[in-house]
C-alpha cells in the first residue's frame, strides 16, 4: 500500500489513545541475529548512495532507499517479526512503511518531536505513523551520542547494537536523538499504521 493510501485511512488511534504510561515504549534486545548484524554493518559501511527522498534538508545526504535484494530480504524479514512483537504487546494490526537506513553522522541530532503530530498537539503529515520502531544497527562503541530520550517518560536509552524499540507514534511520546558526538550511527527506522483495534 503506497503512503497516500495508508495517511488517507481513518486514524484508529488518535493522540491519547494509549495514554502515556514508560510501559508502552518496548525494547527487544538482539532483535537482530548475529549473521544479520555482520551483513548489516558490513553494508553500511559500503553504502555511497545517501541521497534518500527528503525535502528536509536535516535527512538530505542520511538516507538510503535503494536497497540491494539481499538486504531488502534481510529488512523485510525484520518488518515480519517486528509486526510480530508489535501485536503482540498492543491489541491492534499494523502494517508497515517502506524500507529504508539511516545514517547519524557527528555533530547529527533530532529535536523532541512525535511522529504524527506536532508539538502544539495539531496533526502533521505523516498521519500513517501510529506506532514508530528503529533498529540499530552498529554498536555505541563505534560513535558517542546519540541515545534516544523520552522527556515526558524520563526515559534515556543507549542504544546498542541489534537492539530494537517500538512506542507510540503520539505527542504524548515524544522524543528526541542526542547529538553525535564522535562517529557514525545507522539505523533501520520504520512506521505502522493501525488498520484493526482488536
Amino acid at each position: 500500500m503506497d503512503v497516500m493510501t495508508r495517511r488517507k485511512m481513518v486514524d484508529l488511534v488518535p493522540a491519547g489513545y494509549w495514554g502515556k504510561d514508560v510501559s508502552n515504549i518496548h525494547l527487544i534486545c538482539n532483535f537482530l541475529t548475529d549473521e544479520e548484524a555482520i551483513i548489516l554493518n558490513k553494508y553500511v559501511k559500503n553504502i555511497d548512495d545517501w541521497t534518500g527522498n527528503q525535502n528536509d534538508a536535516t535527512y538530505q545526504d542520511r538516507i538510503h532507499l535503494n536497497l540491494t535484494l539481499e538486504i531488502r530480504r534481510i529488512i523485510e524479514n525484520l518488518f515480519t517479526r517486528m509486526k510480530k512483537n508489535i501485536e503482540l504487546k498492543f491489541p491492534v494490526t499494523v502494517i508497515p512503511n517502506g524500507p529504508s537506513i539511516c545514517k547519524w553522522k557527528t555533530n547529527d541530532w533530532q529535536p523532541v518531536h512525535a511522529d504524527k503530530q506536532l508539538q502544539d498537539g495539531s496533526p502533521n503529515c505523516q498521519q500513517d505513523q501510529d506506532i514508530a520502531s528503529v533498529i540499530y544497527i552498529n554498536d555505541a562503541s563505534e560513535y558517542e551520542g546519540g541515545e534516544l530520550y523520552f522527556p515526558n517518560q524520563s526515559l534515556n536509552i543507549k542504544p546498542v547494537a541489534k537492539l530494537a524499540a517500538f512506542f507510540p507514534g503520539d505527542i504524548h511520546y515524544s522524543h528526541g536523538v542526542t547529538k553525535i558526538i564522535s562517529g557514525t550511527r545507522y539505523t533501520i527506522p520504520f512506521f505502522w499504521k493501525v488498520i484493526k483495534v482488536k
